[in-house]
């Protein structure tokens, strides 16, 4: 992820981690990668691992929101789902 994001040269992100190991241990291992490369996470949120999608959407939409004033027209929302077994997060996800 921290590829992606300094590829794109984006220094100013927020993210989102399903409880557990699996969303925990990955975003601590973004966490450091995004310091070591001057990537600042303004915010991040966990969910609840049974989480359905409209706490999902209700999450994003709440980053969305509080950043969009201070980021202006070059926000983007970059929604990466993993694969294999795990909750239904709807169509489109």
């Amino acid at each position: 992820m921290a590829d992606i994001v300094e590829y794109f040269n984006w220094t100013y992100v927020n993210t989102v981690a399903s409880e557990g190991e699996y969303g925990e241990m990955g975003i601590d291992a973004f966490r450091q990668e995004a310091r070591h490369r001057n990537i600042c996470i303004a915010v991040s949120e966990k969910i609840p691992i049974n989480a359905d999608a409209n706490r999902l959407d209700e999450v994003t939409a709440h980053q969305w929101v509080s950043t969009a004033v201070r980021a202006g027209p070059s926000m983007r929302l970059v929604r990466l789902k993993p694969q294999g077994p795990g909750p239904d997060m709807g169509p489109g996800t």
